[in-house]
């Protein structure tokens, strides 16, 4: 958008590619040129057979600017096909980023709509929207930035090490920051229950113990890697290749640059239990802290007590899935764990569970181990009855193979529910990361890769994210010192300016935008008093546009007066569609050559957050018959809380249509992924 709002002065030239003339039969190119050539502000028009073809190209971008025009709407076939070319071109002439809009007249048109009339009738609409976007495009700057190719990790652990380590390898310097005074991890301290690792289970506590020794040494050798210990994470900011971290040793302050940083700080911790072991707990004079000194204990404590030697009940009832269903990681130690005291101890041992996940190596071989040794495994669907009897457990469950309630006895009960979470080492940086489930340093959504957090920069490994196994925290630190090398290896980022811009003079410092950042990507310029948007790690999903009550939000490429032109002067069927999920998948329905109405007009757009109230309204306002928001689905949107943020604006908007008299029905939202042609053929087609 111009500084004013308005309109620029500069002309717009035209491209027109008929795909090697494959498209008039469709389209009536003549007409198309003719009425573009028509447009206020349009200064050449120009026709080509081959886009993609990077010679003619030039040749035809070279056409147009020598006409004056320094700012393009081609209107041709899905950019990315010809985007090699026409950036090649671009930069040929000097026309800079932001002053060119294409739209897709292939798949969007020719394609879908078999009568010619109706086909060059929409894509003239969609040419003269463009036409009138392009008069309110503006350079966009690119601004090459330095960066930090030092790492810190924060943690101790098997991950935190791994990773410490692949990096170092990498030729990065490595800071590891631990709460702890000294390097260890949740595997050495379950060393005993890692017994899938290997066919013999003492052969695979004796491996892991030496592989976690050997680690820890390789670390304390390696020159490239700092540790500091005793350390508490006070405060962490800046953005990907120049965060600043805060840390606390004692009384000492000690501030750590780094171009990334690696969330590897894992506890392991048991639920509480649930009333009926509570219960019985306190009546057989158990301590929960005091672990296994009595009848109820928990996985904790049973390694204690083997790593000890004491004495171990003749019979065990182990529980899984009491306080929540428990995930392959505490599957596998709650097998080992049973496996070792029926074997090695000679217990009678009972495992129940609700299900029982033995999906990863190794893990199906351990089920196998344990049954030969004589553990049972009951499935309950109900929480099994327990209560004390002749100083014995008794405990009564729904059998499911049975059908029956069944009822056995023993002498001490094991709580192996357990959650493998962040702890407290990620509460200073909590405004930075978006939590998933459990509290896990990492949202639950498919667009975000094994080790990626929701802000560029961070990065999760090992029980950080979650219910995570031993071998996947090992992965974890590969991947994650693999996309660090990817993105700090040159040293330098170049950034477009096209994140969000905020207008100091409209701002009223309302921290709307700062709250509703999913990445966030938005700071307090308390000098100026203002919210700033940081290039760096906005996504540029539009969200906190939509959001500012003041307007004082705009965002290059989808400004307000851009989308509004987006629009058009008659629009029949508006659809505002998802750059990622709803506008991929209309193009691969025109590669299908389905057809559909032609009276359906897609406006792409970064995200549904993006879609505000005014530009539905406005729609609807030109003549729109229906308006329909088409994106992600609303539990895995491109940036994480679009998708569910637009469905609640279609939720207020239908409810306000209807009490000023209009049909809120005319308002429709639908969610698909970016494959779902058939999905988005079945919205357009209702």
């Amino acid at each position: 958008m111009t500084p004013s709002g308005k309109k620029s002065k500069n002309g717009v030239g035209v491209i027109l590619c008929d795909c090697a003339g494959t498209l008039r039969k469709r389209l009536d190119f003549q007409a198309l040129a003719k009425a573009a050539a028509a447009q206020d502000g349009v200064a050449a028009v120009q026709v080509v057979a081959h886009l993609c073809d990077a010679k003619k190209c030039l040749q035809a971008v070279k056409a147009v600017v020598a006409k004056k025009s320094n700012r393009l709407v081609v209107a041709a076939c899905e950019r990315e096909i010809f985007d090699p070319a026409l950036n090649a071109a671009l930069k040929r002439v000097r026309i800079q980023d932001g002053l060119t809009t294409t739209l897709n007249i292939r798949e969007q048109c020719a394609w879908v709509h078999t009568n010619r009339a109706a086909a060059t009738r929409k894509a003239k609409a969609l040419i003269n929207a463009a036409v009138e976007r392009a008069g309110l495009l503006e350079k966009i700057a690119s601004k090459r930035e330095r960066m930090n190719r030092d790492v810190l990790i924060l943690g101790g652990g098997m991950a935190a090490m791994q990773t410490a380590l692949n990096l170092a390898k990498l030729g990065h310097k490595v800071t590891l920051a631990s709460r702890e005074p000294d390097l260890g991890c949740n595997a050495a301290r379950f060393a005993e229950f890692f017994g899938y690792l290997d066919e013999d289970s003492s052969a695979a506590t004796q491996a892991l113990q030496q592989v976690v020794t050997a680690t820890m040494e390789a670390v304390r050798q390696d020159a490239a890697i700092t540790f500091i210990g005793n350390a508490a994470l006070r405060s962490l900011s800046g953005d990907v290749g120049r965060f600043v971290v805060t840390l606390m040793t004692g009384e000492q302050v000690r501030n750590v640059t780094a171009g990334a940083v690696v969330l590897a700080c894992g506890e392991f911790e048991s639920f509480p239990f649930p009333e009926s072991l509570a219960d019985l707990s306190r009546r057989s004079g158990f301590a929960q802290g005091e672990a296994g000194m009595g009848a109820v204990m928990d996985l904790a404590g049973l390694a204690q007590r083997l790593r000890t030697d004491q004495r171990m009940p003749r019979s065990v009832a182990i529980f899984l899935d009491l306080a929540a269903e428990q995930g392959r990681a505490i599957n596998a130690l709650a097998l080992a764990a049973a496996e070792r005291l029926a074997r090695g101890r000679q217990c009678r041992v009972l495992l129940y569970v609700r299900n029982i996940r033995v999906a990863a190596w190794g893990l199906e071989d351990l089920y196998r181990r344990a049954r030969e040794a004589g553990v049972m495994i009951m499935r309950y669907t109900k929480e099994p009855k327990i209560s004390i009897a002749d100083n014995r457990v008794l405990i009564e469950y729904q059998d499911i193979q049975a059908g029956a309630v069944l009822s056995e006895s023993v002498e001490s009960v094991i709580m192996a529910d357990a959650r493998l979470c962040p702890g407290d080492g990620l509460s200073a940086p909590v405004n930075l990361i978006r939590r998933g489930p459990g509290g896990s340093a990492q949202a639950d959504n498919v667009w975000l890769t094994a080790t990626q957090a929701n802000r560029p920069g961070l990065f999760v490994v090992g029980v950080a994210r979650g219910n995570s196994e031993f071998r996947e925290a090992l992965n974890d630190a590969g991947a994650a010192a693999a996309a660090i090398q990817a993105l700090l290896a040159s040293g330098h980022v170049t950034v477009s300016q096209d994140a969000p811009t905020v207008d100091p003079d409209r701002c009223v410092l309302c921290l709307t935008c700062l709250r509703a950042c999913p990445h966030g990507a938005i700071r307090v310029d308390a000098a100026n008093k203002t919210t700033v948007v940081s290039a760096l790690a906005c996504q540029r999903c539009g969200l906190c546009a939509t959001l500012c009550p003041a307007v004082a939000i705009q965002m290059p490429r989808f400004t307000d007066d851009q989308m509004l032109a987006d629009i058009g002067t008659e629009p029949d069927v508006t659809v505002f569609a998802c750059e990622h999920s709803a506008w991929p998948a209309a193009t691969l329905a025109g590669v299908s050559r389905t057809e559909y109405s032609s009276a359906v007009r897609l406006i792409r757009v970064p995200c549904l957050g993006k879609v505000d109230a005014r530009q539905v309204l406005k729609a609807l306002e030109r003549g729109a018959k229906n308006v329909t928001l088409l994106g992600c689905h609303r539990e895995n949107c491109r940036y994480l809380v679009g998708a569910d943020h637009g469905a609640k604006r279609v939720e207020r908007l239908r409810a306000m249509l209807t009490k000023a008299g209009i049909d809120g029905a005319r308002l429709k939202i639908g969610h698909l992924t970016e494959f779902e042609s058939g999905r988005f053929l079945q919205f357009v087609k209702e």
